[in-house]
């Protein structure tokens, strides 16, 4: 068996031992970039899980916990990071719950006391418009979706910082 590199005009054909040595050589440098990228991987997981729930108001548990999952076959590293919602739409594909941070005019309201009611009522709200009263919202910030914000974005950040740490780890070799 030989194993052929080409790069630009050049190529080179390896055999025997020569081979040997060149794939355990990329074979090693795979999986040490899966481990760097799924250490990565986590490390944005657990960043995420900690902020998530600082940014919103309500807690339905429906978007599951972050999680990272490694998968290295033969050929390729694939690493995922994302949510273990496990329900599914209409058409059998997972469904996603877009969870987003409160808008900057978003407000949250609770039922009015006896005393804010007859207040509003005397102010001249409706009856159904007093009962309840709003009151600006702490967490207004931007509306973007917590997914990208903390997940998405940050791994990509961390992915492109770690490929030039392994690159740099390759060359050394």
């Amino acid at each position: 068996m030989r194993a052929s590199f080409r790069s630009g005009g050049a190529a080179v054909a390896l055999s025997h031992d020569l081979e040997g040595m060149a794939r355990r050589v990329v074979e090693a440098a795979k999986n040490g970039a899966g481990r760097v990228l799924l250490a990565d991987a986590e490390s944005v997981a657990s960043t995420a899980a900690a902020q998530w729930y600082q940014q919103v108001n309500e807690r339905t548990g429906k978007s599951g916990r972050i999680v990272a999952v490694a998968d290295i076959t033969a050929d390729k590293v694939i690493i995922k990071v994302g949510s273990t919602d496990t329900r599914t739409a209409k058409n059998g594909k997972p469904s996603v719950v877009y969870v987003h941070r409160p808008g900057a005019l978003s407000v949250v309201t609770r039922p009015a006391t006896n005393a804010e009611y007859h207040a509003a009522l005397s102010a001249g709200k409706k009856a159904g418009e007093a009962y309840w009263v709003a009151t600006p919202n702490k967490l207004a910030a931007d509306g973007a979706f917590l997914l990208q914000t903390l997940v998405k974005a940050p791994f990509k950040r961390r992915v492109k910082a770690s490929i030039k740490q392994v690159a740099k780890g390759m060359v050394n070799v």
